[in-house]
């Protein structure tokens, strides 16, 4: 493919962890009812994305064609310093205008530009550098810059805009006594924490960051990414079974540093789907648990964060009318924390209650 004349100085060296796959290898991952096809020789992206989605892994040797699936392949850097990138499915789609639509609240903005149809994303702090050029379905990324996390997010934000079968929430999912709970809320709810909390008390964890609901069955459907762990109040099973797996101490995006562990680690074993139940929206923390019922408040339009690929597009009214029907059919309440293993009983009772 040729490349856009945004990449000056070569690098020195090559990170030799990046050749070391064989192209024609490919992994493959569930997100919901589809399939992240992810190939190319670039090992440090797959073994990266793998820490954090190996939960998701699944075998696409017998796909059925009906599946949606997205195909991201990340080579390893050329000598100029550029990443050549490819995310492709069988749909058309503008890339560059669905990333600035996704993301642009992230610090992402429209880059200088460049000749031959070739349009930049750049950083806000840093906007006359390209971090990523976009073609088509081809992207050239450069190496010099944070590329992967953007990349990651455009593959995986793709396959989940394709599924028009399912919604993606920016929730955690368990299932207790059977019924599927999904926990809402903004950053440092304690979504993660009260998700751990329940399931090291014996419940299934279908997942932490990423909540999936296949609207025609209103089942959650597991997606099992790592959990990222922030310092603070802590379920003491939790504590207990985190210091017996490996894990990592990471600095995130935002600076702050956390611990991340493979969910399968702490709590083994796969589950399937099950029946949303039960939405929570967490609200804040107190001395003891407690809720309030949104019916009684009009508040229920406030439950669910729904991933903005789920609601892109021209499909955008059909699918917010499916995320309207979904919370009006489903028990939801406003959660106000305690400590997490008082929360996590507060909640074993309020589902064997409903």
């Amino acid at each position: 493919m040729p490349l856009p004349p945004f990449f000056r100085k070569p690098i020195p060296q090559l990170d030799e962890v990046a050749s070391s796959l064989d192209p024609a290898a490919c992994d493959w991952y569930r997100i919901g009812d589809g399939l992240l096809r992810l190939t190319g020789s670039h090992a440090g992206f797959r073994l990266t994305t793998d820490a954090i989605f190996g939960g998701c892994r699944s075998d696409g040797s017998a796909r059925d064609p009906l599946v949606p699936c997205v195909t991201c392949e990340v080579d390893v850097p050329r000598l100029d310093g550029s990443v050549p990138i490819r995310i492709s499915d069988e749909g058309a789609l503008d890339l560059h205008a669905f990333t600035l639509a996704l993301f642009g609240h992230r610090g992402y903005v429209t880059g200088p530009p460049l000749e031959n149809d070739w349009r930049t994303v750049a950083e806000t702090g840093t906007p006359e550098r390209a971090l990523v050029a976009i073609r088509d379905n081809d992207v050239i990324a450069d190496a010099a810059m944070p590329w992967e996390g953007l990349v990651a997010n455009m593959a995986i934000s793709r396959l989940m805009a394709r599924q028009a079968g399912t919604l993606f929430f920016h929730a955690a999912s368990v299932v207790v006594a059977g019924r599927g709970v999904m926990l809402c809320g903004p950053k440092r709810a304690g979504k993660t924490t009260l998700a751990a909390a329940l399931a090291a008390r014996g419940h299934a964890l279908l997942g932490d960051e990423i909540a999936a609901v296949r609207v025609a069955s209103r089942e959650l459907l597991p997606v099992r990414r790592a959990l990222s762990l922030r310092d603070g109040p802590a379920s003491a099973t939790v504590s207990a079974a985190l210091a017996a797996v490996p894990s990592e101490r990471l600095v995130y995006p935002d600076a702050e540093v956390r611990t991340r562990v493979a969910a399968d680690a702490l709590f083994p074993g796969a589950t399937g789907p099950a029946p949303l139940s039960l939405l929570l929206r967490l609200d804040g923390f107190d001395a003891a648990p407690s809720l309030v019922d949104t019916s009684a408040l009009g508040r229920v339009g406030q439950l669910l964060t729904p991933m903005a690929a789920s609601v892109w597009g021209p499909d955008a009214p059909r699918r917010t009318l499916q995320l309207l029907r979904l919370q009006g059919a489903t028990r939801g309440y406003i959660l106000r924390s305690g400590a997490p293993d008082d929360t996590a009983c507060f909640i074993e009772a309020l589902c064997h209650d409903l």
